[in-house]
């Protein structure tokens, strides 16, 4: 094969595998900023960022008996009982955990033995696929027999924790105390858990009708976690209250190599209010309950007209895709130019090369011809 046409078909070839290797969102620049997040109690013992939406909500409630030797008049010998653990699902994606947890639970006493002070001991831990990675106990709590009260506890984990695919995170408690007890849970009022630092969320886009997210936990959004959306253009709506559609965002891979499987929310019929600035956040709960996530969505609303198109939320693959479709194209128009003269080219070759031959054939005739004339003048 001639060398040229060995040229262009690779470089032909090395377009056409760059076009397959393009990947959606290549290269983009992913920063990982860690939040507290407030991880929740739920029922089924269920260890999750997400809260029930509505106030009214009635929490979940757990009697726990106290342990003690009792021997009439005199109570003694208190032992720790497990109040339970709550687990989550296995995560959707990779995050890290660290610095600071500060662990509540809501309780009420359910029981009176003799009007003695209660003053309960308490165990918290978090827990990594099953085991303990931090701990804390503290001793001689305030309660009380006629309202629910919240109880904190703070501790550090000693160094970061990176959590991955099929990871689990849980949460073991333990009471001492004299009283039976009720603990509460479940609820925005009675938000028994614990607050966390994780970088488990990241928005890649966001506009003033729609938002483009990567989330560790792989949460249901389309049931109630589209009430932690917020955006803020001359007012702050809870796009629970808009016209909400959730989808699959699609894949994007970090410059760093990192795919992220994203969701995205479109909120629809915006009212606008004044204008301004645009901001979206991206909460596991309500406002003021977790930090959330922020980007700010561009001068003057940017985006498509609150319609919920996200018609310029235009991500990097596209771009890529249809910039590398281009040189493809131009490689393959290149590859049938260069071809296609080079064709003629050898064409008109061929045929002045047939023309010179047949010339070469009537010159030797005409040479044979007087050849054989002049021997016949010698002979005579």
């Amino acid at each position: 094969m001639n060398p040229s046409k060995i040229f262009v078909t690779i470089i032909m070839l090395s377009l056409v595998l760059t076009v397959i290797a393009v990947p959606e969102g290549n290269g983009q620049d992913v920063i990982r900023e860690a939040k507290n997040v407030h991880i929740n109690m739920k029922a089924d013992s269920v260890f999750s960022p997400e809260y029930e939406s509505g106030n009214d909500t009635e929490p979940q409630k757990k009697r726990v008996f106290a342990d003690y030797d009792d021997y009439g008049a005199v109570l003694m010998n208190q032992r720790y009982v497990d109040v339970g653990t709550w687990t989550s699902d296995g995560m959707e994606g990779d995050m890290t955990v660290s610095g600071n947890i500060l662990f509540n639970i809501w309780f009420i006493e359910v029981s009176n033995n003799g009007g003695s002070a209660n003053d309960p001991d308490w165990i918290f831990e978090l827990q990594y696929n099953g085991d303990a990675v931090a701990q804390v106990e503290i001793m001689d709590t305030a309660s009380s027999d006629t309202q629910v009260i919240e109880i904190t506890a703070q501790t550090n984990l000693a160094e970061p924790l990176s959590v991955g695919p099929g990871d689990t995170l849980g949460v073991y408690i333990q009471y001492k105390g004299w009283e039976d007890i009720d603990v509460y849970y479940d609820n925005i009022d009675y938000d028994s858990g614990a607050l966390i630092s994780m970088d488990s969320l990241v928005i890649f886009n966001a506009d003033k009708s729609s938002v483009r997210f990567y989330d560790a936990w792989g949460l249901n959004w389309d049931i109630n976690g589209k009430y932690f959306c917020f955006i803020d253009y001359g007012g702050t709506i809870n796009m629970g209250d808009l016209d909400t559609v959730v989808e699959d965002g699609g894949s994007v891979e970090g410059d760093n190599g990192t795919s992220f499987q994203t969701v995205r929310i479109n909120f629809n019929n915006i009212d606008k209010g004044t204008g301004g600035d645009v901001s979206v956040t991206v909460n596991y709960g309500p406002n003021g309950t977790s930090e959330g996530w922020y980007m700010d969505a561009g001068s003057g609303g940017g985006g498509d007209d609150g319609n919920g198109d996200g018609g310029d939320d235009i991500s990097t693959s596209t771009i890529a895709g249809a910039g590398a479709f281009v040189i493809v194209l131009i490689g393959v128009l290149a590859y049938l130019f260069v071809f296609k003269n080079k064709a003629k080219g050898e064409e008109e070759e061929d045929e002045e090369y047939e023309e010179g031959y047949e010339g070469s054939e009537d010159e030797s005739d005409e040479s044979d011809e007087s050849d054989e004339y002049g021997d016949d003048e010698e002979e005579e």
